[in-house]
C-alpha cells in the first residue's frame, strides 16, 4: 500500500508539472513575435529565422535589406531598439520609441516585395557602436538613410536614425517660393546627455564654420547631403568650410548614450543630436539634421555622422522659375558711387541674386562673383555684398574694401564675417573717386559650376 501510495502520489505531481510547463508554454507563444506580413518567398520563414540575433553591423544591415526587398515590415521594425529616435522621410515625420517609427516606416515605403538597389554604403565604428549611411533605390525613389547602431543582448539594434528622399536644393528652393514645401515639424528642445556633449552640440550648429570645426577628421567620419552627396574622412570638414551662408537653430533634441547603454549613464562617450536648422540660400531653407557625437582622445565632442534633407513631400519635378530675359532691353550702366544708375532697371530675372548666393555657398566663387555682378548691375538690392565676398574669398580682399562704402550695416557685418582680413576704408559718398567696380562684360567661356549641392 505503501508502495502503491507513493506511485499515485508521483503520478499526480508529474500530472501536475506537465499543467504548470503547458501554461508556462502557452504565455511563451503569446509573447512570441508576430508573423510576418509577407507571403514571399523570402519572407516565409519561421518566427525563429525571421528575428535573428545579429551578431554584427553587417548581418544588421543586411537583415534591412532583405527585409525591405521582401516587403516585411515586421521584420524592419525588430533591426530597431525600443530607444530608438529619429526622422521619417516626410516633413511631419520625427519620433521616439519602436511604434512611432514604425508607423514613418508604413507611411514611407510600400511593404510589398520589390527589388532594390544598394547603391553606397559606409560604416564607421567604435567599441560596440556603429554609425551606417546606405543609399537605396526602391521603386523609382532614392533613398538616403544614416543610422547609429549599438551591440545589446539580443544583438544589434538602431538606437537613432534618419530616412530621406534626395531632394536638390534647385527643387527646394523652387517649392520653397511657390509654398508648396511643407514645414518642418516643430522640435522642441530637449537635452539628454552630459553638459560637455549639449555644449558641443548646441555649437556646431551656431554657424557654417563652427560646424566645420566641430567635424572628426576621422577617416571614419561620413557626411551625406540632401541631395545625395556623399563625403568622407577629412572632406567633410573641408566642404564645409567653404560654406558661408548664415546658419539657425530652430530647435535641437540632444541624447547621450546612456539613454541605451546602462555603462554610460554616468560618463557617456557617443550621443547623437536631431536639429531643425535654416540655413540661407535663395531663401532661408530649412532642413532636417542628425549629428553623431564621439568624444574624441583629447576629450573633445566631434561629428562622425551627420545627414541633412528636406523634409518631403517634395514635388521632384518642380524647377526655379525663371522669366525670360527681354533681349531688347537696354543695357545697364555701371552703377554710380552712391549706388544708383544712370539707366532704367531692366526686368532682370529676380532670383539672380539667389543664383548668386548658391554659387557663394558651393564655394564657386569665380561663378558667384560673375552671377551677381549681373544681379549688380541691374540694380537688385544685396548684390554688392555679394561681390564683395566672392571676391575676398578669391584673394581680392580690395575690392571688398572698395564696396564696403555701399554696404549697410547688417551687410558690413556679414561681409566683416566672411573676410575679417579686409580693409574697411570710408569712401567719401558721391565722389568720382568712389573705387567702384566696372560694369559686368562678357568673360567668354566660363569655367563649369563646382557640381556640388549645398547641405
Amino acid at each position: 500500500m505503501k508502495l502503491r501510495s507513493l506511485a499515485l502520489h508521483d503520478f499526480a505531481l508529474a500530472a501536475l508539472v506537465l499543467v504548470v510547463l503547458g501554461a508556462l508554454g502557452h504565455g511563451m507563444r503569446v509573447k512570441a513575435p508576430p508573423p510576418t506580413l509577407t507571403t514571399s518567398s523570402e519572407g516565409a520563414k519561421s518566427r525563429f529565422e525571421a528575428t535573428p540575433i545579429l551578431e554584427s553591423v553587417d548581418q544588421l544591415v543586411e537583415e534591412q535589406r532583405r527585409a525591405i526587398s521582401a516587403g516585411d515590415l515586421a521584420r524592419m521594425v525588430a533591426t530597431l531598439s525600443d530607444q530608438i529616435v529619429g526622422f521619417g522621410v516626410d516633413a511631419d515625420e520625427i519620433g521616439e520609441g519602436k511604434r512611432a517609427i514604425e508607423a514613418h516606416l508604413r507611411r514611407d515605403l510600400a511593404w510589398t516585395a520589390s527589388e532594390i538597389t544598394f547603391t553606397s554604403l559606409n560604416i564607421g565604428w567604435q567599441y560596440d557602436h556603429a554609425w551606417v549611411a546606405f543609399e537605396l533605390e526602391r521603386d523609382a525613389r532614392r533613398y538616403v538613410v544614416t543610422e547609429l547602431a549599438a551591440r545589446t543582448e539580443h544583438g544589434w539594434r538602431v538606437m537613432a536614425w534618419h530616412w530621406a528622399v534626395v531632394v536638390s536644393d534647385a527643387v527646394a528652393v523652387a517649392a520653397l517660393r511657390s509654398r508648396t514645401k511643407p514645414a518642418n515639424r516643430e522640435i522642441a528642445d530637449r537635452f539628454e546627455g552630459t553638459p560637455k556633449l549639449v555644449e558641443a552640440a548646441k555649437t556646431a550648429l551656431g554657424s557654417p564654420s563652427w560646424y566645420a570645426s566641430s567635424m572628426s577628421t576621422g577617416k571614419e567620419t561620413i557626411y551625406y547631403g540632401s541631395a545625395g552627396e556623399r563625403l568622407l574622412g577629412g572632406a567633410v570638414k573641408g566642404w564645409w568650410g567653404r560654406v558661408g551662408a548664415r546658419l539657425t537653430r530652430r530647435g535641437i533634441q540632444v541624447f547621450g548614450g546612456g539613454r541605451w547603454d546602462a555603462s554610460q549613464q554616468s560618463d557617456a562617450w557617443i550621443g547623437v543630436e536631431l536639429a531643425n536648422v535654416r540655413l540661407a540660400i535663395g531663401g532661408d531653407l530649412e532642413y532636417r539634421v542628425m549629428n553623431v557625437f564621439v568624444r574624441e582622445s583629447d576629450g573633445r565632442w566631434r561629428i562622425v555622422a551627420a545627414q541633412w534633407s528636406h523634409g518631403g513631400p517634395v514635388d521632384a519635378t518642380a524647377t526655379v522659375a525663371r522669366p525670360p530675359v527681354r533681349t531688347n532691353a537696354p543695357v545697364p550702366s555701371t552703377p554710380n558711387a552712391a549706388g544708383g544708375s544712370n539707366a532704367t532697371p531692366t526686368s532682370a530675372p529676380p532670383d539672380l541674386l539667389a543664383e548668386a548666393e548658391d554659387k557663394y555657398v558651393l564655394g564657386d566663387y569665380v561663378a558667384a562673383e560673375r552671377v551677381a555682378r549681373q544681379a549688380w548691375a541691374r540694380r537688385v538690392p544685396g548684390a554688392a555684398l555679394v561681390v564683395a565676398m566672392a571676391a575676398c574669398k578669391q584673394g581680392r580682399s580690395e575690392v571688398a574694401a572698395k564696396l564696403t562704402g555701399q554696404l549697410s550695416g547688417p551687410e558690413r557685418t556679414r561681409l566683416a564675417a566672411a573676410c575679417p582680413t579686409s580693409p574697411s576704408p570710408t569712401p567719401t559718398a558721391g565722389s568720382n573717386k568712389d573705387p567702384v567696380p566696372a560694369a559686368p562684360t562678357p568673360l567668354g567661356p566660363q569655367p563649369p559650376d563646382a557640381g556640388e549641392e549645398s547641405p
